[in-house]
């Protein structure tokens, strides 16, 4: 329902809810057509399915028309030309698959391995992508010798304890090596992730196929945290998704992980904590006061709040404003908190200062607002926003 002419920013949403729409006909209309072992929770099948809908959905037939004050944008397509965009999809992949292995078997041997293992991933990826057709490609040969090269691809670490407090780089940073049939694997894409699966790593091995953490700015986590490190594969073949070996027919544990622990040091913060309201609202204790930010900062973020006996790493400044409008034209009440949070690291140049809305919520007019279940929202909004912006210093 529109109360403003079309503008491209409605315009954009709507053809995101239609292209949805439309990916979820595609998935059934593949399914009833024979393509019933697609996973999209395989990152693999996800990226060709996505690639698929964008082909077809540059071909699809575009209808807009108003119904009263509703403005409703209609994608079609038919299923003749859904089958062949399917086609031409599952034609192109296939050729792609059997050029890539064609490529790698010549440097399937010592000395080469680096490079025929790159290939071999690209043809066991976009053999994935025939979606379920009849690919040409030797498959079972094609799984059998990538999977022997990447048994023989080998990481090791000089040192697995990342140790200096969150927000620096490590004292000591650990090197990783990487090396297949003894031979640096020089440019390998690797990852580190938490063991929440926020990737919080991104290396590249050097010519002598090494690759040090000197880089990584230690996140926000416990003393004991541990890093899972692993090859990107899809970095690996040019591919902007990350996907595990498993997920292209590999064997299960072909990621080759390596395991780090931290022992950080917890970083000493300062508080500046203000809200103010510029409607008639009465702020509740539990969010004007900073105790519930102190707690977040301590459990969650792993920090000591500053004090006689220590020095501040990181200076932290928020301001919070509480308001109130209502909207004739929907007939309902807005509240809203907006902020301007700084933080500060006083060691070195990485300052950020962010405005922007922490929570707004409509309500139907003439009712009584919640405003205690309002605040604890808006509460729980601004520890997220502080934690996102932590993560980026």
């Amino acid at each position: 329902t529109l109360d403003s002419p079309v503008t491209r920013k409605i315009s954009s949403e709507a053809r995101t809810v239609a292209r949805d729409s439309l990916t979820a006909d595609l998935l059934k209309w593949l399914r009833e057509n024979g393509n019933t072992m697609l996973d999209t929770s395989n990152p693999a099948i996800a990226y060709h399915i996505n690639a698929l809908m964008l082909s077809a959905l540059d071909k699809a037939e575009k209808d807009t028309r108003f119904e009263q004050r509703d403005w409703i944008l209609t994608l079609s397509v038919s299923e003749e030309t859904m089958r062949e965009t399917l086609n031409s999809y599952i034609e192109r992949c296939d050729s792609l698959a059997n050029r890539f292995l064609n490529d790698a078997i010549p440097l399937n041997k010592p000395g080469s391995r680096a490079s025929f293992l790159v290939l071999g991933l690209k043809a066991l990826f976009y053999n994935i992508g025939c979606l379920g057709g009849c690919p040409t490609m030797p498959a079972e040969a094609a799984l059998k010798q990538v999977q022997e090269t990447v048994d023989k691809l080998n990481l090791d670490a000089d040192n697995i304890v990342i140790a200096g407090k969150p927000g620096s780089t490590p004292g000591n940073p650990p090197a990783i090596n990487a090396m297949i049939d003894s031979t640096p694997f020089a440019g390998l894409h690797l990852i580190g992730k938490l063991p929440s699966g926020e990737q919080v790593l991104s290396i590249q091995t050097d010519n002598q196929g090494k690759a040090s953490l000197n880089t990584m700015k230690i996140p926000y986590v416990a003393k004991g945290t541990f890093l899972y490190i692993q090859p990107h594969y899809g970095a690996a073949i040019g591919i902007p998704i990350n996907f595990d070996a498993v997920d292209i027919g590999l064997k299960a544990g072909s990621n080759k992980e390596i395991s780090m622990i931290f022992n950080v040091t917890r970083p000493v913060y300062s508080l500046k904590y203000r809200v103010n309201a510029v409607s008639n609202i009465q702020i509740p204790e539990h969010f004007a006061n900073s105790t519930h930010l102190k707690r977040f900062l301590r459990d969650s973020c792993y920090m000591d709040p500053q004090s006689s006996d220590n020095i501040a790493d990181l200076a932290i400044d928020i301001l919070c404003q509480v308001s109130m409008y209502s909207s004739d034209e929907t007939e309902e009440i807005y509240v809203k908190v907006e902020g301007k949070i700084i933080l500060d690291p006083l060691k070195h140049d990485t300052r950020i200062e962010k405005d922007m809305i922490i929570h707004t919520k409509a309500y139907e007019a003439g009712k009584d607002i919640p405003f205690g279940l309002f605040f604890w929202e808006s509460a729980a909004a601004l520890k997220q926003k502080v934690k996102e912006l932590l993560r980026s210093l």
